[in-house]
C-alpha cells in the first residue's frame, strides 16, 4: 500500500517523445509510474540544501505536494525571449539585458512594465539523481494577466528541470515574467511559480502495492 506519497501515472502509450516530438536527444521518456514528493520530502530537501535560495525560512513556502519558488533577483529587462538549451542564462543575459535591478536596492519592490519581458533569478536547485521537476505558475498569476514561465539552465523547455544521473547537479532557476494588461510590482521573496518534484517509484521504495 502506498504511504506518504502521491502516485503520478502516465498511460502506457504516452511518452515524452509523444508529447514533445521534436525534443532534443538525451531527454528522458516519461516513466509509466512516478511518485510526487510531498511536504515532508520537500522539507527534507531543504535540510539537505537541495534549494540554494537567498531567502529565509524556505520551509514556509512548502505546500502539500509542491514548493512555491520565491524570486531573489537580480531582475533583468530583456530585449527578447530565449531558452538556454545546453547553455546557462548567465552566459546569455549580457547580450539580452537592457537594464538590471536588484531587490536589495529597491526595498519597496521593482515595477515591471506591461508589454515587456523580464528574467528574474530564483536560485540554484540540485535535485537528487533520477528526480525531475515540473513547474507551473501560481494560480494568482492568471488573475493579473501575467505570463510566468520557469527556465532552468541547459534546458530547451519551459517549466522543466530534467532529471540528472549525476549526484546533486546544481542548475540555476529563473522565471520569465511578461505582464500583459498592466504594470505589476514584485518584491523579493514573492513566489510566482511552484515546483513539483517527481521521482521514479523504484527509487523511493514505493511500489504502489
Amino acid at each position: 500500500r502506498r504511504v506518504g506519497r502521491t502516485a503520478c501515472t502516465v498511460s502506457g502509450g504516452d511518452s515524452r517523445d509523444a508529447i514533445y516530438p521534436s525534443l532534443p536527444t538525451g531527454y528522458p521518456k516519461i516513466d509509466p509510474s512516478e511518485v510526487v514528493m510531498i511536504d515532508s520530502d520537500l522539507k527534507g530537501f531543504i535540510e539537505k540544501d537541495v534549494f540554494d535560495f537567498d531567502i529565509p525560512r524556505l520551509e514556509d513556502y512548502v505546500q502539500p505536494a509542491t514548493i512555491d519558488i520565491p524570486v531573489s533577483g537580480p531582475v533583468h529587462l530583456v530585449k527578447e525571449k530565449v531558452l538556454p538549451f545546453q547553455r546557462s542564462l548567465a552566459e546569455i543575459i549580457p547580450k539580452l539585458s537592457i537594464e538590471s535591478r536588484s531587490f536589495d536596492d529597491n526595498p519597496d519592490g521593482i515595477l515591471l512594465l506591461k508589454g515587456q519581458t523580464y528574467l528574474i533569478h530564483c536560485g540554484k536547485i540540485s535535485l537528487p539523481p533520477g528526480c525531475r521537476g515540473v513547474l507551473s505558475p501560481k494560480s494568482s498569476i492568471g488573475r493579473i494577466d501575467t505570463m510566468v514561465r520557469a527556465i532552468s539552465d541547459g534546458c530547451g523547455l519551459y517549466d522543466v528541470i530534467p532529471a540528472s544521473s549525476d549526484r546533486h547537479t546544481a542548475v540555476d532557476l529563473w522565471v520569465e515574467v511578461s505582464p500583459s494588461s498592466f504594470n505589476i510590482r514584485i518584491h523579493k521573496g514573492q513566489a510566482l511559480t511552484q515546483l513539483m518534484v517527481l521521482a521514479p517509484a523504484a527509487a523511493t521504495g514505493d511500489s504502489g502495492d
